[in-house]
This record gives C-alpha cells, structure tokens and sequence, in this order.
C-alpha cells in the first residue's frame, strides 16, 4: 500500500492496517524461527544418517574378513571323519 492510499484510509482502519502488519511480522519472525529450526534438525539427520552408513559398511567388511577367516575349506572334516576320531 502506497502512502497516499494509507493517508486516504480512516484513523480506525489506519490502525487495523499497522495492527495487521505488527501481527504479521510476528507471524514471520515465528516462521524464520521454525524454518531454522528444521534445518538444523536436518543437518543434524544428515550427519547421523552419514555416521551409521560408514559404521555399516565397516561392519559388513568386517564380517567378509571374519568369514574368509573361519570358512577354510581345508579344515573341514566329514561327519564319519569326526565320529571316528572320536572313537580312536
């Protein structure tokens, strides 16, 4: 509103025009605050998400190394291997 227009208007609507404006600015600064708010809490996720994506992926190398380590086709023996080194 320009301000001839607002000069045009009465002194009651001219106070229900800067009444409306404080609220809405208000309204913005409560806006901003939640905007900001959000983002932080993204930023905050992301780090997280990025944080349990490396720890699975050294936990899945971890287990392929452990699994080469104990899964040595020589050391397996047969069931009638075991039984009979029992019985000796």
């Amino acid at each position: 509103m320009k301000r001839d227009e607002f000069l045009n208007l009465s002194e009651d609507e001219q106070a229900a025009f800067l009444q409306s404006q404080e609220e809405e600015a208000g309204r913005i600064v409560d806006l901003e605050a939640e905007r900001d708010s959000f983002k932080s809490e993204n930023t905050t996720l992301k780090a997280e998400r990025e944080k349990l994506e490396k720890e699975l992926k050294s936990t899945k190398e971890l287990n392929f190394t452990l699994s080469r380590k104990f899964n040595n086709s020589a050391d397996k023996k047969s069931a009638e291997e075991i039984m009979n080194d029992w019985f000796k």
